[in-house]
């Protein structure tokens, strides 16, 4: 990286705003049967099959929002005994109002087929959560964040969900402010992950309008009570101060402690080996290199704003998130990117037999809830896609011991905004 004295403070990190899609259900073909599944590739059917779709919360009402759109974030996790527990929160437009009613927990004793348990979640100071995550000892801990937030704060609970304490918080100094990003994981040491961003205004008079920010993976050795590996004040302080930009000079370019420039929204996992896994979200500011790397990482003509990408990108790490490698596309065995502009929010299943699932959102046509598997430890991506739901919503996926995938997901389509779990597997080889 290198320092040019710029007015912009920092990078900028691109808050994407996502609108429900307006086409009726009808527009949906490969969802119109609740018990299956269907996989294509581009339009043509290839297979379907077998599957269970489960309604959360059909009232509909719960996350209702007075505008077109909603964000809506589904997140799963199993204890010791076997019981599966799903949070499912937030709301866009109704999101930062912190009402317990939207802010609600599920459990399930059969693997997921039924959720007849349900209970609202009432954190201290009615903070919302942002992230829910069931620990190897049983505790659940949960991370909470509002925009414009100056902190993030951490509960656990010892209960099940029943009642949370709050154990942490962090605050965004040097950077102004501070939000949540990604999905919590717990590496099989028992150091937790936890990406966040840092962010400030972009300075008036400048072209880009929103926040600028950075991505650091925060970490955690003693189950959320202490955090490390933020932004060092003695580094991005004079930065911040004397205006500078932190320009990435190109592809390779990283972040002292966190990932790569205009990554966010970053989807964690572990493989059995150790490895980790990232799906990061690339959208950030454009920079001129970025028109070079357009055909290889499947970017497309510049949209409103000026970014060329928009979707998801690959990188694994062995030594626990400290490094990692160079981010790539997730790419064919010829080197096309499956993926193009506008998927985003990736999350990554590591499967036994060494091949990766990806789930990933689909925000143009009819939104959907798409899943991809590479054959070869992500080295290459198959163009089959699952068509696992229809609407806009932010999943967490779960494996259990059969090789069912259960995925917790938010559902937005049509104007209702609902829950949903999904029981699926992955073929075999």
């Amino acid at each position: 990286m290198t320092l040019q004295r710029t007015p912009i403070s920092l990078l900028a990190i691109v808050v994407c705003i996502a609108f429900l899609s307006i086409h009726a259900f009808a527009d949906y073909p490969f969802h119109e049967n609740p018990d299956e599944l269907v996989v294509t590739r581009g339009d043509t059917v290839l297979r379907k099959l077998p599957c269970e779709r489960v309604v959360l919360d059909g009232g509909e009402g719960r996350w209702r929002s007075t505008g077109e759109y909603a964000y809506i974030r589904g997140q799963v996790g199993r204890t010791s005994d076997g019981t599966l527990y799903t949070w499912v929160g937030g709301a866009w437009g109704a999101y930062y109002i912190a009402e317990s009613a939207r802010n609600v927990m599920f459990a399930s004793e059969d693997e997921g087929r039924t959720w007849p348990k349900q209970w609202n979640v009432d954190l201290p100071k009615k903070r919302m959560i942002g992230n829910f995550l069931v620990l190897s000892d049983d505790s659940f801990l949960a991370s909470a964040t509002e925009p414009g937030d100056d902190r993030v704060s951490f509960y656990r609970s010892t209960d099940r969900g029943l009642t949370w304490n709050e154990i942490s918080q962090l605050k965004p100094g040097p950077f102004q402010k501070m939000y949540l990003d990604g999905n919590m994981l717990e590496l099989q040491g028992g150091m937790i992950l936890l990406p966040v961003i840092y962010s400030v205004p972009a300075p008036e008079g400048t072209d880009w309008k929103l926040d600028l920010g950075l991505q650091f993976m925060m970490r955690s050795t003693d189950r959320g009570k202490t955090w490390h590996n933020g932004p060092d004040p003695a580094v991005w302080k004079p930065l911040i101060d004397a205006k500078l930009t932190v320009a990435p000079v190109g592809p390779r370019s990283r972040i002292p402690g966190g990932t790569f420039p205009g990554c966010f929204e970053t989807g964690l996992a572990q493989e059995q080996s150790g490895r980790l896994l990232a799906a990061l979200r690339f959208s950030g500011a454009p920079w001129p290199w970025h028109e070079s790397m357009k055909e290889a990482w499947g970017g497309r003509e510049a949209d409103g704003v000026g970014r060329i990408f928009r979707q998801v990108m690959f990188s694994t790490s062995t030594d626990g998130g400290l490094n990692w490698e160079m981010m790539r596309p997730f790419a064919d065995a010829d080197g096309e990117s499956v993926i193009i502009q506008q998927e985003t929010n990736g999350q990554l299943l590591p499967l036994p037999d060494g091949r990766i699932v990806l789930i990933h959102q689909r925000r143009f046509g009819p939104f959907q809830l798409i899943g991809r598997v590479s054959p070869d430890g992500g080295k290459t991506w198959l163009h089959d896609e699952f068509r696992l739901m229809a609407g806009f919503g932010y999943s967490g996926n779960l494996l259990l011991d059969d090789g069912t995938v259960v995925t917790a997901c938010g559902h937005s389509l049509d104007g209702k905004h609902r829950a949903m779990v999904m029981r699926w597997r992955v073929p075999s080889k």
